[in-house]
């Protein structure tokens, strides 16, 4: 099993690291750009329409598929099949924990309304 062995925050770019792997870098320009490419090319971009529609169009994306398509045969070729959206929360949270990342923060990121149960 591959495990993040380290977060490197530089200015605006986050650098999960992953044993054996390297590094996976975003910057927050690069993203908001990315954003609104995405943006440009939805079919249904008014109040009613879908940020990730279904093929369809006409419903959202269902997380069993996308984990199923798209996420599950990139984890696999490193051993990580396993993975549901449930673990990838739980190591989230873990790793937020270990950094010492304000839990409010941690609880906003993950949707969470009332704030931390502390």
């Amino acid at each position: 099993m591959r495990r993040i062995q380290a977060v490197a925050v530089v200015g605006a770019v986050i650098a999960p690291v992953l044993a054996g792997i390297g590094a996976i870098a975003a910057s927050v320009t690069d993203c908001k750009i990315e954003g609104h490419a995405w943006l440009a090319t939805s079919p249904d971009t008014g109040p009613d329409g879908w940020l990730f529609p279904s093929e369809k169009l006409t419903t959202p994306l269902d997380a069993d598929n996308v984990l199923e398509r798209y996420i599950r045969p990139k984890l696999k070729p490193v051993g990580l099949e396993w993975v549901d959206f449930r673990a990838m929360r739980r190591t989230h949270s873990s790793l937020m924990k270990e950094r010492g990342v304000d839990p409010k923060l941690v609880a906003d990121q993950q949707g969470h309304t009332d704030g931390p149960s502390l």
